[in-house]
């Protein structure tokens, strides 16, 4: 096993020299003309994985010329190659997102990005409720990745079309990937619990998966929740957010590690709200509110209270809902309104997702903590013993 794991590292060594000089042949990274700057410098970009993408991404479709002045072949082959993000870093090469030199001489006003500012501690805190002093920002949730390469996240939808007063949601099932957030500090259930609850109350809509999805969805009445398994029944990304907007209301599930996942994001692009858990709707950047902008619960025998009091909302408070989503949206979730808020203020740090690492950081601060509590006690017992 370790002869292999040493014979895999040697021929990742030798294959990304050639790899780094393919993707640098005829690159030019992309200056707007009367640009604002930004620079980048990271000494590990890749545990940010996808949302180091969409990072960029904001900040190249808010208008900045993007710098990255330290990338050589050593970085390049610990960040870039065979990295299990490398879809997403590959994305970066092809939109020529990055300009690999320092920016001109005469650049004003620029932004400047580095491992210190920007941390992967993104959960701990939240949990702990500590260094709240500290001037931080924690970069927001974003749509999937392709969305914004595909430019399908800003495709005009007809918002204020009649929708469904009804619950939908379209995502994987798949139980070796969605039973993980069970083991975490987040107290919430998987999207897999929260399926088998429903379905076991008959809250769900049977769905035939051979059934055409035009057909799943146009007929489709009031008062109905329908959860799609994307491995039976996948909408195209460039439907998704179409299909979303036909609903009033979404059911806003946990991702893989965290619950936290790119689906609401979609879902209030469009302006349907989202039925969450508390925990859920507290990570997100503002936290969301309940009958203002969501509906939240905080078990699985309130959301069966939370159901049947979406499809009792009156027509002036559902719209009144829809249009706080919208503006909740537009003000926070959009790249302009991300990029805006990180560049005019100035945050001490940022914090960016970095999934599973952001996890097992907040899991060996709890576990600290739980330490450090211990011995408080066994101290303030000690002294006690000495008093007495």
């Amino acid at each position: 096993m370790l002869v292999k794991k040493i014979l895999s590292k040697i021929i990742s060594f030798i294959t990304s020299y050639p790899a780094f000089k393919k993707q640098l042949k005829g690159y030019k990274g992309v200056e707007y003309p009367d640009s604002k700057y930004v620079v980048i410098k990271m000494s590990n970009s890749k545990i940010h994985g996808r949302y180091f993408y969409t990072l960029i991404k904001f900040f190249s479709l808010s208008g900045y010329s993007i710098y990255f002045p330290d990338l050589n072949w050593t970085y390049f082959r610990k960040n870039f190659h065979n990295n299990p993000h490398s879809d997403y870093y590959q994305l970066i090469f092809k939109e020529k997102l990055l300009v690999f030199n320092d920016p001109p001489i005469k650049a004003q006003g620029i932004v400047n990005i580095c491992s210190k500012k920007l941390s992967p501690d993104y959960f701990s805190s939240i949990h702990l409720k500590e260094n709240t002093s500290i001037n931080s920002f924690h970069i927001p949730m974003a749509m999937h990745p392709l969305f914004y390469h595909n430019n399908y996240w800003n495709e005009d939808l007809d918002l204020l079309a009649k929708r469904k007063k009804s619950i939908f949601m379209s995502g994987s099932f798949d139980p070796t990937v969605y039973s993980g957030i069970k083991n975490t500090p987040f107290k919430i259930e998987s999207r897999l619990e929260v399926f088998e609850y429903l379905k076991n109350k008959k809250l769900l809509k049977n769905i035939d998966p051979e059934e055409d999805l035009n057909d799943i969805l146009n007929k489709s009445s009031d008062f109905s929740c329908i959860i799609l398994d994307s491995r039976k029944t996948p909408i195209p990304m460039q439907d998704l957010r179409q299909s979303i907007n036909q609903f009033s209301f979404y059911l806003a599930l946990p991702g893989v590690i965290m619950p936290l996942c790119h689906n609401i994001v979609e879902a209030l692009s469009v302006g349907t709200i989202p039925i969450i858990h508390i925990n859920y709707a507290k990570l997100m950047t503002p936290e969301l509110i309940h009958m203002h902008d969501a509906i939240i619960y905080e078990d699985l025998d309130e959301l069966e209270y939370c159901i049947n009091l979406a499809y009792n909302i009156d027509e002036e408070t559902l719209k009144s809902m829809q249009k706080n989503v919208i503006n909740y949206y537009n003000l926070n979730l959009t790249p302009s309104a991300v990029i805006q808020n990180i560049t005019t203020n100035s945050y001490d740090v940022l914090y960016l997702q970095a999934e599973h690492l952001s996890v097992e950081i907040l899991e060996k601060n709890l576990s600290f903590k739980k330490i450090v509590n211990t011995l408080k006690i066994i101290t303030i017992a000690l002294v006690l013993n000495l008093i007495i």
